[in-house]
């Protein structure tokens, strides 16, 4: 099992979501790499930071039926990271995303990308714009997603240069707790 390697703070760009490594093709003859609607108890397909456990758990929707992912704590640094690598290429990262009662702006998930050395390639959604304040230097999420009160879908394109395994968090905000980050119907495709 590969060991993860994080400092406190970001240091480049990730990527990352919790997805399932099948392969099979949508409509388009794209195939679909990793997916995971976050409906059913998690399984190995997710492994925690430096391969430990993880704080992600399925719970109830708030918002009406189904499932959905949350976590049982903030961090840094990443909580899930889907275990196997995926191969660089050019790929679609869609997932849904829902924040509720969170303190300030800075509160909210992120989603990313790191190597299979455990190095940060690149983060594709985040909660605030951190090249605003001067506590986070060197990081940059590709988009900024506000707190919304209702689910939002987020989509990304993006190429990847080397392997590389989604990560997926609660970020660690001041005030943050369990419960106010979740995730359903989290998707990766390759561009073909």
């Amino acid at each position: 099992m590969t060991k993860w390697l994080f400092c406190s703070g970001f240091s480049a760009t990730l990527l990352l979501l919790g997805l399932s490594l099948g392969q099979h093709s949508t409509a388009g003859d794209e195939p679909v790499v990793f997916e995971d609607s976050f409906a059913n108890p998690l399984d190995a397909r997710w492994t925690g930071n430096k391969a430990a456990s993880h704080g992600g758990k399925v719970v109830a929707d708030p918002l009406g039926a189904g499932k959905v992912l949350t976590f049982k704590k903030p961090v840094f640094g990443g909580d899930m990271f889907s275990a196997r690598a995926i191969a660089a290429g050019h790929y679609h990262l869609s997932v849904d995303y829902l924040v509720t009662h969170c303190p300030d702006v800075r509160c909210g998930g992120v989603v990313g990308l790191v190597g299979d050395d455990g190095k940060e390639l690149m983060w594709l959604f985040g909660p605030f714009n951190v090249q605003k304040t001067d506590d986070y230097p060197g990081v940059t999420f590709g988009q900024e997603v506000p707190a919304p009160a209702q689910w939002t879908a987020l989509d990304a394109d993006f190429t990847s240069p080397q392997p590389f395994h989604l990560v997926l968090e609660h970020w660690n905000a001041d005030g943050a707790r369990e419960g106010q980050v979740y995730y359903r119907n989290l998707k990766l495709v390759q561009r073909l």
